[in-house]
């Protein structure tokens, strides 16, 4: 798998766990939840442009055909995965997140857990696109 997307895996991956961590803690870090949040959604952003154009776009003009039916599928989940995070935050501002906490904290541990399946499961899209490319093994 590529060294970058395993960086990038290793960066949001990193983000999530202090984000969750933060948010378990009971006096609510308003500084550190935007500066995490800010560090997520640009990062999930950065992956999301790299991996389109790196492997997905690539693999539907040029793949075989398993290779294209996986990166639609995983295109899509990762598009979907995009707009449910902007909307999380688009719906959580700075002014409502204090105010609101005993509703913000349950939502934000949802939308991570959701980040966490959605980097796992993307994992496990990448290894099926790799084999993929590997003509099929004989068995005698």
């Amino acid at each position: 798998m590529s060294s970058q997307i395993v960086a990038y895996h290793t960066k949001i991956m990193s983000i999530v766990q202090e984000t969750e961590a933060t948010l378990r803690s009971d006096e609510p870090d308003l500084m550190a939840l935007g500066g995490l949040r800010w560090a997520l959604g640009r990062t999930l952003s950065d992956y999301q442009l790299f991996k389109h154009t790196r492997f997905f776009d690539p693999l539907l003009e040029r793949g075989t055909t398993r290779q294209v039916e996986i990166a639609e599928r995983m295109k899509r989940a990762c598009i979907t995965a995009g707009i449910e995070y902007r909307a999380f935050a688009a719906e959580w501002d700075a002014n409502s997140i204090l105010d609101r906490w005993p509703h913000y904290r349950p939502a934000a541990l949802a939308i991570m857990a959701r980040i966490r399946a959605h980097i796992d499961a993307e994992r496990d899209g990448l290894v099926q696109l790799l084999q993929a490319d590997q003509p099929p093994t004989l068995v005698a």
